[in-house]
C-alpha cells in the first residue's frame, strides 16, 4: 500500500520552499491515478517506484496538475529525504530511472539534515530566442528594465529563459500575462521564464530569480532547481560572474515575491576553464504524513 509524505524543499524560511507531496510504494498505482492525485495536492509531486533496471535503485515518477514530466530536481531531493529517512537506502549514491534518463544523486548527514545532490547533465544554449520585445509584452515590462546581460534559453534538463531584470524590485513586481508566457514558450521551444537579477554587496553577490512555468497548473515556482541549474551555467558560460578551477556555488534566492523564501544551491564543476559537472543542491523537511 502507498503512503503519502507532504514535504517542503529549498526553504529558507519558515513559510518557504517548494511543496512537494511523495508517494511512496506507488508500484500499483496507474499513470492516470497518478494525475488525478497530483491534481488534487495542487503541486508536482514524484511517485516512488521499484526500477526494473539493474542500474537504478528505484523508479521515479514525477507531475504536475496538468502533465507528467520528465524530472524533477526538488522533487528528487525529496524523494531521497524520504527513502532516507525510511530506512530505504543505505549507500549515499544512488541512482534514478526517469523519463529523463538516469540521474545520479547523492546524499549525506549536515548537522542533523540530510543534504541531497542531484547531477544534472552538461549546459545546452537554445537555438531559438524570442525578441525583447516578445518578452517584455509576456512579462509587461518596459525593455528599459532589462539588464544589460544576453537573453538566452539554457538547459541543464529543460530549457529556460534566462531573462536579466536591472533589480530586484523591478523583478518582485513583475505581474506576468500568463498566456503570452505560454504562447511565447510554445514558439521559442523554452518550459518557462526565469528572470533574474544579481545584486552585489560588497564582495558577496546575491543572485534572485522568479520562475514562470509554460504549462504545470500553477502560475509560479517557489524554487525550480532546473532553472537554477541553467542560470547557474548560463552565469559561468557568458563569464558573468568569476570563476575558477574545481567546484563553483552559486547561490539562487526564489520564491520571495510570492512570500515562499527559497535557497537553492548551483555547483559547476569547472576544470580547465571547462564545465565538467553540473548539480543542484539543498534539503527537504516532512510537514505532514
Amino acid at each position: 500500500m502507498y503512503r503519502i509524505f507532504h514535504t517542503t524543499v529549498f526553504a529558507n524560511a519558515p513559510a518557504g520552499g517548494n511543496p512537494c507531496p511523495v508517494i511512496l510504494d506507488a508500484d500499483l498505482l496507474s499513470t492516470e491515478e497518478m494525475q488525478k492525485m497530483t491534481k488534487s495536492f495542487g503541486f508536482e509531486s514524484v511517485f516512488i517506484l521499484e526500477s526494473l533496471k539493474q542500474d537504478c535503485d528505484f523508479h521515479l515518477k514525477y507531475f504536475v496538475p496538468l502533465h507528467e514530466m520528465e524530472m524533477c530536481v526538488h522533487a528528487t531531493i525529496a524523494a531521497t529525504t524520504i527513502l532516507v529517512l525510511e530506512n530505504r537506502v543505505q549507500k549515499h549514491d544512488l541512482y534514478y530511472e526517469t523519463l529523463l534518463g538516469n540521474i545520479h544523486v547523492r546524499w549525506m548527514k549536515d548537522n542533523g539534515n540530510i543534504k541531497v545532490q542531484v547531477w544534472q547533465f552538461l549546459p545546452q544554449k537554445q537555438s531559438i530566442t524570442p525578441s525583447v520585445s516578445e518578452i517584455c509584452h509576456a512579462l509587461q515590462i518596459s525593455d528599459d528594465m532589462l539588464a544589460d546581460y544576453p537573453i538566452a534559453s539554457y538547459s541543464t534538463s529543460r530549457f529556460k529563459l534566462m531573462v536579466p531584470i536591472k533589480s530586484r524590485e523591478i523583478m518582485d513586481a513583475i505581474t506576468p500575462n500568463f498566456s503570452l508566457i505560454k504562447e511565447v514558450c510554445k514558439q521559442y521551444q523554452t518550459t518557462g521564464f526565469y528572470p533574474f537579477t544579481i545584486e552585489k554587496h560588497r564582495s558577496d553577490v546575491c543572485i534572485y530569480a522568479r520562475q514562470f512555468p509554460q504549462n504545470s497548473g500553477y502560475p509560479e515556482d517557489a524554487a525550480t532547481g532546473v532553472a537554477a541549474s541553467a542560470l547557474g551555467n548560463y552565469l559561468v558560460e557568458n563569464q558573468i560572474i568569476s570563476t575558477h578551477d574545481g567546484w563553483n556555488i552559486q547561490k539562487i534566492y526564489q520564491g520571495q515575491a510570492m512570500g515562499h523564501p527559497s535557497l537553492l544551491e548551483s555547483k559547476i564543476l569547472i576544470e580547465n576553464n571547462k564545465i565538467k559537472e553540473v548539480c543542484i543542491c539543498g534539503y527537504a523537511q516532512i510537514t505532514q504524513v
